[in-house]
């Protein structure tokens, strides 16, 4: 179990300017945003393995960028942040999605939502890119990482405004949801280009969702199971409160991938079960997934419910039914939060989380304790409550929580455009 003390540093803020503090006792602020409209706001981060991140960030103009956060050399000194890449929003995409992916070789995978104008997509259907380091030491050397658009949807049978994150398998091919298609959104993969060296990637759709009884308008991405099959979460369903999908491969190279629709949520017939969910899933240590939801629980504390986080975990007989619980349900927003998001896990089996409404509604940290008897709810601890900027993401590294905030208009102070920031035990 966690202890009760608790520090958050924020490491890194991008453009400089004057915010106002975070303001909450043990909090020490290193840096602040600047509070222009058209600041870099970052959403997500990656570890790269050496104790620094990787990360995505939105903006008004420039349409978002990718950044790399070096720790500081000596104690008390600061972050430094490197752009590799500003996106202009045309060909090569635009207001890139949260979350990227990095395969054995060191090259970062995202997806944009933007770019990739056809007449399908006045707007933009979206592309899936590709950022390569350069040769030799890639940070701080000056010279640039290198962008490769691998795919870019033209909002027909293929798909548009790529959705979530990217799982990467072992062979280097990233798995991926958009919306659209013939229906109402697939499921994706991109063949690495074989020869020669720069040539084209493979983009094939391996599942169109139906909507009605199947799942409908995938939102965050694909994860990888133990067994090699590709699970994720529906905004629609046959209640149209979404669902929890899973795809497994072929037997035989070349053979279509079969859907199965683990659980779906229903608003109507089991409202304090959740219905909503709001994040991809996480694997546990024991082969189940977590997940929360936007809403749903019994709570009367929030009009449709504050949300829950659950689980589920797969049958002993191959074929039979997957369980769904519901281990933790957020009553009340004042005490814990609400509507929680961000799920991870720890080697003990600990989930930590955040929420988006919190004691003082910008959100708040959370972790949750297995119980002791299986089947009884989880245990729930509040870490930290924003007071002046909303978590939009949290991961786990070396021991210790780090996340991103973004802006939270804090009267008469100017916003906080943005954060990232660091939770030691």
């Amino acid at each position: 179990m966690p202890s009760a003390k608790r520090t958050i540093q924020v490491a890194m803020l991008l453009a400089p300017g004057i915010c106002s503090s975070l303001g909450a006792a043990g909090l020490t602020t290193i840096y602040y945003s600047g509070s222009s409209p058209d600041a870099l706001i970052p959403n997500s981060l990656l570890s790269d393995g050496s104790g620094g991140f990787y990360g995505t960030m939105t903006s008004v103009s420039p349409t978002g960028a990718v950044f790399h956060l070096t720790p500081p050399t000596a104690p008390a000194t600061a972050w430094t942040t490197t752009l590799l890449r500003i996106f202009a929003g045309g060909a090569d995409g635009g207001a890139p999605n949260p979350g990227l992916a990095m395969d054995a070789k060191g090259n970062l995978y995202g997806t944009a939502a933007g770019g990739a104008f056809t007449a399908a997509c006045p707007s933009g259907c979206g592309v899936v890119f590709q950022l390569t380091p350069p040769a030799g030491p890639p940070l701080g050397s000056g010279r640039a990482w290198t962008e490769n658009i691998l795919y870019a949807f033209a909002g027909g049978a293929d798909g548009a405004n790529p959705q979530g994150n990217l799982a990467i398998d072992k062979g280097g091919a990233p798995y991926g949801t958009a919306w659209g298609g013939p229906r109402y959104g697939v499921v994706y993969r991109l063949m690495p280009a074989r020869a020669p060296a720069g040539g084209e990637w493979m983009y094939s759709v391996l599942y169109n969702f139906l909507g009605g009884t199947d799942a409908s308008n995938p939102q965050y991405g694909v994860v990888f199971g133990k067994e090699g099959g590709l699970y994720g979460t529906a905004e629609g369903g046959a209640s149209e409160s979404g669902a929890v999908f899973q795809l497994t491969p072929p037997e035989s190279p070349g053979g279509a991938w079969t859907e199965t629709v683990l659980y779906t949520f229903n608003r109507s017939a089991f409202p304090n079960a959740g219905n909503a969910p709001n994040s991809g899933l996480v694997l546990g240590l024991n082969g189940a997934f977590y997940g929360t939801t936007a809403s749903g629980d019994d709570s009367l504390a929030c009009a449709n419910g504050c949300g829950v986080v659950y689980s589920l975990t797969p049958p002993a007989v191959t074929g039979a039914s997957w369980t769904y619980a519901v281990i933790y349900e957020f009553e009340n927003p004042y005490l814990l939060g609400a509507s929680p998001f961000g799920l991870l896990t720890a080697k003990n089996g600990e989930l930590f989380g955040a929420t988006y409404i919190g004691a003082d509604w910008p959100g708040s940290v959370f972790a949750l304790d297995p119980p002791s008897t299986p089947g009884y709810f989880w245990t729930a601890i509040k870490l930290w409550n924003f007071t002046m900027s909303q978590p939009t993401s949290l991961i786990e590294s070396g021991g210790a929580l780090y996340g991103t905030t973004s802006k939270y208009y804090d009267y008469p102070h100017a916003p906080c455009m943005g954060t990232v920031f660091q939770m030691t035990f």
